[in-house]
């Protein structure tokens, strides 16, 4: 049997088969795939699978025979490929990543925090409209990605990277892209929002997630009315939350490696 964290999505299984075999596929072959992949269920089951799938426009029933893959449900494959190997990545970078890791990470917050919040302020004096058109851009996209899968991180780095170029200031441009590019803005989200790192529930994640990509719609906000103060503020604010998660995370690692204490008899 697989592992319960391996396993892959159902949906994906069921398309690889179809787009691997050289005849239609039927409930029983479908059946049989999934429980190589470590996932029971029956064969009846399999088949309202397959129907789902051809309902949807990703197979195609041939008579009695079973079913094949149409043209979107191969589109619909190389998505779910796409995203799996992006979660398997995500959640094996945690696993890997050692305290030096994140300690280097937060290393290069505090070198992000000295020169981010001057960046801000300095947007707020120079950026053009383009400029501010952009950063609302980069805001709004992160409020709207999903809170899985590190689907923030694009949008997110984005808008770190454009603050930048707003400051419309070569050397502080190009040491605050070069800090950018050092920091590992994906194991920083898993820090940030992973429940099982932080002992948030779900809900909690969500709300965590939306406070963070919020601040940027704070700082967007202060440099579209060109209050310098404000986004100077917002943004030491912004980087100081991520430290505290980067924090919080290092004493919750520093605990698990303390030696326990021996009870006196």
């Amino acid at each position: 049997m697989a592992n319960q964290n391996s396993k892959r999505p159902i949906d994906l299984v069921a398309l690889e088969l179809l787009q691997v075999s050289d005849e239609p596929v039927g409930n029983h072959r479908l059946m049989i795939a999934l429980q190589n992949e470590g996932i029971d269920m029956a064969e009846a089951t399999a088949g309202r699978v397959l129907q789902r799938l051809v309902s949807q426009g990703y197979a195609r029933t041939l008579g009695k025979r079973g079913r094949i893959l149409t043209a979107s449900g191969r589109m619909k494959l190389t998505k779910l490929k796409r995203d799996h190997l992006h979660e398997t990545r995500s959640a094996r970078l945690v696993e890997v990543s050692s305290i030096a890791d994140v300690k280097s990470l937060r290393d290069m917050l505090l070198v992000r925090r000295a020169v981010e919040p001057e960046a801000a302020r300095l947007a707020a004096l120079d950026a053009s409209q383009e400029d501010v058109e952009l950063l609302k851009e980069f805001a709004c996209a992160q409020c709207l990605a999903s809170p899985d899968g590190g689907q923030r991180v694009d949008p997110a780095i984005s808008f770190h990277y454009q603050l930048m170029r707003a400051s419309h200031h070569s050397l502080l441009t190009e040491i605050g892209l070069l800090v950018l590019e050092q920091t590992n803005t994906v194991l920083l989200d898993k820090i940030s929002h992973d429940p099982v790192m932080i002992h948030l529930t779900r809900e909690d994640m969500e709300k965590d997630a939306a406070a963070f990509a919020a601040d940027h719609n704070t700082i967007t906000d202060a440099i579209d009315r060109r209050n310098a103060d404000e986004a100077e503020r917002a943004m030491r604010l912004h980087i100081d939350r991520l430290l505290a998660k980067i924090d919080a995370y290092i004493q919750v690692i520093d605990r698990q490696k303390a030696p326990k204490a021996t009870k006196r008899k």
